[in-house]
């Protein structure tokens, strides 16, 4: 578990290291095992502060700020509100341990369908923020249904208790700041709750009434 290297200095068989070129060598490999040292004690300080120590996935500070980033450069995205459905039960019923092997689960199975540029944040407990780049709501629900038919089909075959998710939709056209579009996402989301869970609800335009979109399960 430590790491090591090698300092190799090449010069003609007949003219070794004198004790003066040798200590100058010491002090080189010393010097240049201390700066990695640091590097690597600093770039796992950043991984530490940027991503949730349970799923690897970004965590909600970090999530905020590449939100900004969009805002500020008016790049539009869209945002899925994730939640597992009755986690407290599978926690409560099985364990500590087998609501984490959930988070995981799904952590993996969402990392695995976004794309590059795209972003997946823990967001607080069991709920999870999924962020498309350069895509509305139209675009990123069929990504949406295929995550749900993938966790669906791997729970099983990983060894993790059965669960399902529900999540909301909204994109960038809905408000001009992720806190706003992220409200009209978690509502969204309420109502994938209160009409049965394990479904998508695309949450309903600012100037609409009624039109939610929503996608159920079999």
């Amino acid at each position: 578990g430590t790491p090591s290297g090698v300092l190799h200095l090449t010069r003609p068989a007949d003219e070794p290291l004198d004790a003066a070129q040798r200590a100058r060598a010491e002090v080189l490999a010393i010097q240049t095992g201390a700066r990695l040292g640091l590097l690597r004690a600093l770039v796992t300080s950043e991984i530490a502060a940027t991503t949730d120590s349970l799923t690897g996935q970004l965590n909600r500070r970090s999530l905020e700020e590449a939100l900004r980033r969009l805002d500020n450069e008016q790049i539009p995205y869209a945002v899925a509100f994730a939640d597992l459905d009755n986690f407290k039960v599978l926690n409560d019923t099985h364990g500590h341990a087998a609501g984490d092997r959930a988070l995981r689960h799904f952590s993996t199975v969402t990392g695995a369908m976004v794309r590059t540029g795209d972003m997946v944040c823990r967001f607080g407990g069991e709920e999870f923020l999924l962020v498309y780049v350069g895509c509305d709501v139209t675009e990123a629900a069929p990504i949406v249904h295929r995550l749900r038919a993938a966790l669906a089909e791997s729970v099983v075959a990983a060894g993790v208790l059965p669960f399902t998710v529900s999540i909301g939709l909204a994109d960038s056209t809905y408000a001009t700041t992720a806190a706003g579009i992220i409200a009209y996402a978690d509502a969204a989301l309420m109502t994938a709750k209160r009409e049965g869970r394990d479904r998508l609800i695309i949450a309903a335009k600012p100037d609409q009434v009624v039109g939610e979109a929503s996608w159920a399960g079999g």
